[in-house]
């Protein structure tokens, strides 16, 4: 089993502000100081990160139906594939 390396905050809203601040900023130091998988929150909404390509293959392809998608992913993945038709 991998384990999950979680941020601290003791922010009502998490690493909100950290995000909106410097979206590319915030995420480039996730992927330089952790791992495989890194856990955050942003305001109430737990986010799981994946850091290595393996890993995002067997969410997203290999193993997808085995892993609950949020409502905007789900959108986002009916947008592309849409796409891809056309």
């Amino acid at each position: 089993m991998l384990e999950v390396k979680g941020l601290a905050s003791f922010s009502p809203l998490g690493h909100l502000n950290e995000f909106r601040k410097d979206p590319l900023l915030f995420l480039s130091d996730l992927y330089n100081n952790y791992e495989t998988i890194v856990s955050f929150r942003l305001a109430h909404r737990r986010i799981h990160l994946l850091l290595e390509p393996d890993l995002i293959r067997e969410v997203l392809v290999t193993k997808q139906n085995s892993f609950h998608k949020s409502r905007p992913f789900q959108e986002m993945k009916t947008l592309l594939e849409k796409r891809g038709k056309e």
